[in-house]
């Protein structure tokens, strides 16, 4: 961990240390000069500019941060919350809008299939529990869909289990699109299919009667040479913590958005039942990071939460990249944050809260040292205390600043937080 590189408040240390130093030298002098001007003996006048500058010694200055900081990131990994450095850390404690993914973050992330429309017939297909049909481009579509790591691909990879399907090559993964593959066996071999939303793969074909069905749910079009062959229909249900996750952040003062490439009304149902969100649909990832900047330029610190690689670029874009541990792999490792717990959603609020936490101890620490050496410097010049008592003075200064960092190590989630469920206990 990057404790000592970037860390709050450490340029602001930095610059103080860089002029106190000095300055403490320059007391030293003059409080070796100021005996020796009212003729006190020269021992004596050694003695107190030594306990000047035993006492000013900046150790409680140099560990304010540092102490601080180890303890913070010390205590979010025992909760299962791994900050990539320091600086994140810093970041975290400043955020002032989170942003929600909608798929695979704020919902379980293991969407189920409701229905499809074949492009010969145009009717919707009963799914029923014993018998799950099974044409041919719906296996094309699966088998595109192989080793992408999306919630919606893990969803047609559920239905498909033990199911046959032809064998793809080329494989590509669009972000915000969808993915293309070329076909190498069944009914539709040497063809390219194209498996995504309907904008990437081809909106002008996509009959409108198959536009105007299911709206409130995510629609997954099929496109094989170009030619639209079928809309499958899935649908998701929230994360059992997420309602509760976005109220705690809410009740921290911190505005909640949801940013999707899904449908507005998919999107809306979404916001509706966890308490009616603010929320921008079909947003690609430019469009998303745009968004993100828009914020960021009005003063607020924005952290995007996501859990796909469509999500890879918004998170970059963000002041702080927040990830599930379950994610796509990329994204966790660039992720600033990552919540390695069953209730990511609530634990991004605390996350933040430890965070903020950490932040109001440095300021403490910082303060403390500059108190004790305002009120300890002038008492080592006029003679109050000598260089035994200075030094001990300093150590416990040193000591003080030190236990106050620890008790962070301690540290429990603010109790509008709730802890029903939790991945990982506080304690």
């Amino acid at each position: 961990m990057s404790v000592m590189r970037f860390t709050p408040d450490a340029p602001m240390a930095d610059r103080i240390a860089a002029g106190f130093v000095p300055a403490v030298l320059v007391l030293a002098a003059l409080t070796f000069l100021g005996h020796l001007f009212f003729e006190r003996p020269t021992s004596i006048a050694i003695s107190n500019a030594i306990a000047v500058l035993v006492v000013a010694c900046p150790c409680a200055l140099g560990l304010a941060t540092p102490a601080a900081i180890a303890a913070g990131l010390a205590r979010a990994a025992q909760m299962g919350w791994f900050f990539q450095n320091a600086r994140a850390l810093q970041q975290a404690s400043r955020i002032h809008r989170v942003v929600f993914d909608k798929t695979g973050t704020l919902t379980s992330g293991r969407p189920f299939l409701i229905g499809f429309v074949d492009s010969e017939s145009e009717t919707l297909l009963a799914l029923e529990t014993q018998e799950k049909p099974w044409p041919g481009w719906l296996a094309a579509a699966c088998a595109a869909e192989q080793g992408i790591e999306h919630p919606l691909a893990g969803g047609l990879l559920s239905y498909a289990a033990g199911r046959p399907m032809p064998s793809c090559s080329d494989v590509l993964y669009i972000a915000g699109g969808g993915v293309s593959a070329r076909l190498e066996s069944g009914p539709f071999m040497g063809k390219l299919i194209r498996v995504g939303n309907s904008s990437w793969i081809s909106p002008s074909t996509t009959p409108q009667s198959v536009l105007d069905r299911h709206t409130d749910v995510s629609a997954v079009d099929v496109a094989i040479d170009g030619h639209w062959v079928g809309r499958i229909w899935m649908s998701d249900r929230p994360r059992h913590d997420a309602a509760d996750g976005l109220a705690s952040l809410e009740r921290m003062g911190i505005q909640v958005s949801i940013m999707s490439g899904d449908r507005e009304a998919a999107v809306e149902r979404i916001a509706r039942s966890l308490g009616g969100i603010e929320f921008l649909a079909q947003l690609g990832p430019e469009e998303k990071a745009d968004r993100l900047d828009a914020w960021q330029k009005s003063g607020a610190g924005v952290a995007m939460v996501g859990d796909g690689l469509n999500d890879a670029s918004a998170m970059a874009h963000a002041d702080l990249g927040i990830a599930m541990a379950s994610g796509a792999t990329l994204t966790v490792k660039s992720a600033d944050l990552t919540l390695s717990t069953a209730t990511p959603i609530r634990d991004c609020a605390a996350s933040l809260a430890l965070a903020k936490d950490v932040l109001r101890r440095v300021k403490e620490n910082l303060a403390f040292a500059f108190i004790f050496n305002v009120a300890a410097i002038p008492m080592a010049a006029l003679g109050m205390l000598s260089p035994v008592i200075a030094g001990s003075a300093m150590a416990l200064s040193s000591a003080a600043v030190i236990s106050n960092a620890v008790r962070l190590l301690r540290w429990k989630r603010p109790a509008f937080i709730s802890r029903s469920g939790a991945g990982v206990t506080d304690d």
